[in-house]
């Protein structure tokens, strides 16, 4: 393809995704959070929260690309929907620790929801910057820097985590996450012996940690809630819902550190995230539908 024509192919290509992204971002973002504003309910943009997770989506970016010539398209689209579930979740304990009533609980709910939805569509901008044809390429690349940009993770989602509880969150739910980690040592033991549990594989399986801890996490709030939500009793409940966000919580930062240490791997790392990423979504949506279930357009009619 002659260089003129392949410059003006990129710029019509540029032109294309900027229309669509400011359409999508109009539909999915303006128009609904404009309403809210509107309303004067005490509503504002949280343009902290979401740059912050922009800022820190970036630098993780660029780092992978950098250090490890992980094209930065890939680590959008692998760690948009971690860093997004990281934030939403924050703000629901933040929200369970600091409302004082039911109305400025629904005030707050838009500000859990707003970053994954945010992060769904940066992935989806991740995933059609041609991601499947770009896996092929990864190969091991400068393993010195894993644990470097590992560290700029979590000390990322931490730093926002003291940020915005200062030191009082709990160490109970660690537990959970380090507990899970030992049965997989043990697993890789039992089946591998001593090559199980090589420093190269362990690496591998810090993500697994993250993941079965969301899993877990997610399950426990359910369960409780389950029971808790219907003996009237908002002091008892908040505890039980809070540290199963927390052990959801610490275990994303644990997924999203495993994900910047997976992403110079092969084309079948790359589609292993692809359905992590998929089950830490679900696991968590799960959290949301049960605990704020939406009232029906029938209940609305009928009040």
């Amino acid at each position: 393809m002659p260089k003129n024509q392949s410059l003006l192919s990129r710029i019509a290509a540029i032109i294309l995704l900027s229309v669509g992204l400011v359409g999508i971002t109009y539909v999915l973002f303006f128009d609904g959070l404009a309403i809210l504003l509107a309303m004067n309910i005490g509503f504002a943009l949280p343009l902290l929260s979401l740059g912050t997770m922009t800022l820190l989506l970036l630098v993780l970016s660029m780092s992978l690309r950098y250090f490890k010539g992980v094209p930065v398209s890939l680590s959008i689209y692998a760690l948009s929907l971690p860093l997004g579930c990281i934030w939403s979740v924050t703000e629901y304990i933040d929200t369970l620790y600091n409302s004082d009533d039911a109305e400025e609980f629904v005030i707050r709910l838009m500000y859990m929801v707003l970053p994954i939805l945010y992060a769904g569509v940066l992935c989806t901008v991740g995933y059609y910057f041609d991601v499947q044809s770009t896996a092929w390429q990864l190969k091991t690349l400068r393993n010195k820097w894993n644990g470097y940009i590992a560290i700029v993770c979590m000390f990322g989602g931490l730093a926002y985590i003291i940020y915005t509880f200062g030191w009082g969150f709990p160490l109970e739910p660690l537990l959970l996450v380090f507990g899970v980690g030992i049965i997989l040592v043990g697993i890789a033991l039992f089946i591998d012996g001593v090559e199980g549990i090589q420093l190269k594989k362990m690496k591998g399986r810090v993500k697994e940690v993250g993941l079965a801890s969301v899993l877990f996490g997610a399950a426990f709030v359910a369960t409780f809630y389950a029971t808790f939500s219907h003996l009237d009793n908002p002091k008892a409940l908040g505890p039980l819902i809070s540290q199963g966000l927390f052990t959801i919580l610490y275990g994303l930062v644990t997924y999203s550190v495993g994900v910047t240490l997976a992403l110079n791997k092969d084309k079948e790392t790359v589609a292993w995230i692809s359905r992590a990423n998929w089950h830490i979504t679900e696991a968590y949506a799960f959290v949301l539908f049960v605990t704020l279930s939406a009232k029906s357009i029938f209940s609305l009619f009928s009040e």
